[in-house]
């Protein structure tokens, strides 16, 4: 089960669960927005905090952002694909280039 289905199932606020469990309400907020990945002591207090309904690994796979569901990158517009880009040598040089376009 995830987090928001846990709530709506006891009728209880992210607000108040963070009270709860003892963490910031805009910790809860966020997880549940996607806007933050849990953390090893949140997912804790999480998972205790709903007698294990919430798993750690439900709560993690649930979480979109960059290291959560795997969401991929945007593509890069043609104008940023066309910014110089800094290239360092092994030996210490440096050249720019663009993308598409070689040394």
């Amino acid at each position: 089960m995830d987090l928001p289905a846990y709530l709506a199932e006891r009728q209880i606020t992210p607000t108040a669960f963070a009270g709860e469990i003892g963490v910031p309400p805009s910790t809860i907020h966020r997880i549940i927005r996607g806007e933050r990945d849990p953390r090893g002591a949140t997912i804790r207090k999480i998972v205790a905090g709903t007698a294990g309904k919430v798993t750690a690994t439900e709560l993690i796979a649930s979480t979109p952002g960059p290291r959560g569901a795997g969401v991929p990158a945007p593509e890069p517009s043609a104008d940023e694909r066309a910014k110089p880009l800094r290239c360092l040598s092994p030996h210490g040089g440096e050249a720019f280039v663009t993308e598409g376009q070689s040394r």
